[in-house]
């Protein structure tokens, strides 16, 4: 899908939890509608889709580190690749003392968050597992920063309960969110576990999910037209910013030189 169709696709299909989170501005719909106007219409330089997988198939197979480390160091974005080698690192640091790769790794269930009767939001965890006789859902975020207010990480976790641990194989589940944040040390940046566990934040009521679920849908709406617009000014540029490739003898330099 090319030209405008695939921008207005990224509005009309939200990305997963985490991300759409960051979408909403709690109750404030013109900040909304510019964020995923934004959102709609940027360049995205990178994901943490290869560093994402490799922590799953490591929880399945064991994979060792070196192994997981060369697999994204040779795909994706290559703007990307070192980051996702961070990400897979400091995971498996983490591992080594959770041990997940330790415990059996089952399905997980693909649970979404209905937002409208045509907008659901994925809320698919990275993998689960069976610990002392209950799944964990665990979803590792690749961001090295949150940026989220608490009212939005309130949002993204009512989310997560309503859309995936609501689920009857997760109802009495202690569901997990694993990021790891980058620091600033004396040998320089290292990406250090930070936790989430089901229950650490008091959960949005129904009322102002509904409430900020309409925001959403006209902050959707509204985006659309604006998003086009800018997709505008973008083709604009790119036009102006072409060099003119003009037909064999029309330059000066085209022509045949009298010098040998």
């Amino acid at each position: 899908m090319t030209g405008f169709a695939a921008i207005a696709k990224r509005i009309s299909n939200p990305p997963g939890a985490q991300n759409f989170a960051r979408l909403n501005v709690m109750g404030d719909e013109a900040e909304t509608t510019n964020l995923i106007a934004r959102f709609a219409t940027s360049v995205i330089p990178f994901n943490y889709n290869s560093g994402l997988k490799q922590c799953q198939t490591h929880v399945q197979l064991g994979l060792t580190v070196d192994t997981a480390v060369a697999a994204v160091l040779q795909c994706g974005a290559p703007m990307g690749r070192s980051e996702n080698a961070a990400l897979v690192r400091a995971f498996f640091d983490y591992d080594a003392e959770r041990a997940y790769s330790k415990s059996l790794c089952v399905d997980s269930y693909l649970g979404d968050y209905r937002i409208s009767r045509d907008v659901r939001v994925p809320t698919k965890p990275t993998f689960t597992i069976l610990e002392g006789g209950r799944l964990v859902p665990v979803t590792v975020c690749g961001w090295k920063s949150l940026p989220l207010n608490v009212e939005q990480i309130r949002f993204w976790l009512t989310m997560m309960e309503d859309g995936l641990y609501s689920h009857s194989d997760y109802r009495t589940s202690p569901a997990e969110i694993l990021l790891f944040i980058e620091h600033l040390t004396e040998y320089g940046k290292v990406r250090r576990p930070f936790l989430i566990k089901r229950g650490d934040y008091e959960l949005l009521s129904p009322a102002l999910m509904r409430e900020q679920a309409d925001l959403f849908t006209r902050a959707q709406a509204a985006a659309l037209p604006i998003a086009e617009a800018r997709w505008n000014e973008q083709q604009e540029r790119r036009k102006q910013e072409e060099p003119v490739n003009y037909p064999r003898g029309d330059r000066d330099d085209d022509q045949p030189s009298m010098f040998p």
